[in-house]
């Protein structure tokens, strides 16, 4: 099996419009990627986009004078991509990318979901553009990032339709899924990639995974990619890296670094540090925990809670007492953490783990019965929450797709989740709880060695 070698994070920067983005350093972005990857994997490189690709022009002035030149930071260029209904964004020629040869390290060439728009708008995709670009790319010496969502195509395959278009260049092409696919989920559509037989294949994982998934539901706040929680990011890296993916691509920038200072999130920290050591995602109790934050609907706003990633955080034990939540600094608290776990009939690849979820509301300046209405509403969000990812949820698209099988909402690594039992209340003076008891059917891929 092939190995992943090659990481690829997406920067941009936006000048116009209402969302600025801005990188004072792009050195300094490189270098911090290059620092958490620690040497793990053998190539690191930058996808930028300047203003949407809106101005070739403009972009390639900007990566002349902010990528350090042709020995500079290796890139992978954005050649022809997807884009509005005025067409391919970009679509740049020969000429175009020599030019940026001329200014810039440039390592790879992007085709980013261009069948998937060439379908979407019903027009008739550029097979001799692509062919050009091919070969050009190989009299180069430069390597080719393929990536579509799309799987469907009128009654054909995206992917497959790629094989003849690739024919004769496969040493240099780099097919890749990327996860804001509509018709397959992320772990199924790494596999059905990998299954076709591609010379070389790789995944893009990104954050608009969140708005694909969410597009049809009410409030749109809901639907922010910003919104995926990093256990998500991290599965859907750490599923493609398993099953041999050479080349992950990462994106968007500011999901990892601040939108005007450049420095790196603790996101970014986190999804090295999974890729680089042997633990095959976030204990789930945390990836329970990071959806109900990112789902939370009803009930008091998010910035007033208290979330709880383990007891140890607030002191908070199986048993809470007064003191324990008085040292809380807010009016509520959310606290998930593990019970334990269990393999049931010896099955080694399937584990069964408890997960309780404690919602804690203080009474203080107000009454009993009034704390005690908010804890329920709580647990009514929490229970709605889980409810959407279990197995007798509704389906998210109940049409089987190239797998033969329905897609539902599924928290990625767990098979299914489940409220265990009827919820434990306590109610103090102080505060009122509720323990709600989440039974997770839990897919182990590594963990330490």
């Amino acid at each position: 099996m092939t190995e992943l070698d090659t990481l690829a994070h997406h920067v941009c920067e936006k000048t116009t419009g209402d969302f600025i983005v801005h990188i004072p350093d792009v050195g300094e972005v490189y270098d911090k990627i290059v620092e958490l990857n620690d040497g793990k994997y053998a190539n690191v490189l930058l996808v930028p986009e300047y203003n949407g690709h809106d101005s070739w022009a403009d972009e390639l002035a900007w990566l002349a004078a902010n990528f350090g030149g042709v020995d500079g930071i290796p890139i992978m260029l954005a050649v022809f991509g997807g884009g509005g209904p005025d067409g391919p964004t970009p679509q740049l020629s020969t000429s175009d990318i020599q030019d940026a040869l001329a200014v810039a390290n440039v390592k790879w060439l992007v085709f980013s979901e261009v069948i998937s728009w060439h379908i979407e708008f019903s027009e008739e995709f550029p097979v001799a553009y692509v062919a050009g670009i091919l070969a050009f790319a190989q009299a180069n010496g430069l390597k080719v990032f393929w990536s579509e969502w799309k799987v469907d195509c009128a009654g054909g395959d995206t992917f497959k339709a790629i094989q003849t278009y690739i024919a004769g260049y496969e040493d240099i092409v780099t097919v890749a899924f990327k996860t804001n696919s509509g018709d397959l989920e992320p772990a199924a559509g790494f596999e059905y990639l990998k299954n076709l037989g591609f010379t070389h294949w790789g995944s893009t994982v990104e954050t608009w995974y969140w708005h694909t998934r969410h597009k049809e539901e009410e409030p749109p706040e809901l639907c922010d990619p910003d919104n995926m929680p990093i256990a998500w990011m991290i599965r859907h890296a750490i599923e493609a890296k398993n099953i041999g993916a050479e080349i992950i691509q990462f994106e968007p920038y500011w999901y990892f670094f601040g939108t005007n200072d450049g420095k790196a999130k603790e996101t970014l920290k986190l999804l090295h540090y999974y890729l680089n050591s042997a633990m095959s995602s976030m204990e789930t109790s945390t990836n329970i925990l990071q959806t109900i934050f990112a789902e939370w609907l009803y009930g008091p706003d998010k910035d007033k809670i208290h979330w709880v990633n383990s007891r140890v955080d607030v002191g908070i034990g199986l048993q809470p007492s007064a003191f324990d939540f008085v040292k809380t600094p807010k009016k509520y608290a959310i606290s998930v953490y593990s019970l334990g776990s269990s393999s049931p009939s010896r099955r080694l690849w399937l584990k069964i783990e408890d997960v309780a979820v404690d919602i804690l509301v203080k009474v203080l300046g107000t009454t009993i019965e009034k704390a005690a209405l908010i804890r329920e509403q709580m647990r009514a969000e929490v229970e709605r929450i889980i409810h959407k990812y279990s197995a007798i949820a509704p389906l998210w698209n109940p049409n089987p797709g190239p797998t033969g099988a329905p897609r539902r909402r599924r928290i990625p690594g767990l098979p299914d989740v489940v409220i265990g039992q009827e919820p434990v209340q306590i109610e103090d003076k102080n505060f009122v709880q509720v323990t709600v008891y989440v039974r997770c059917r839990v897919y182990p891929n590594r963990t330490w060695i």
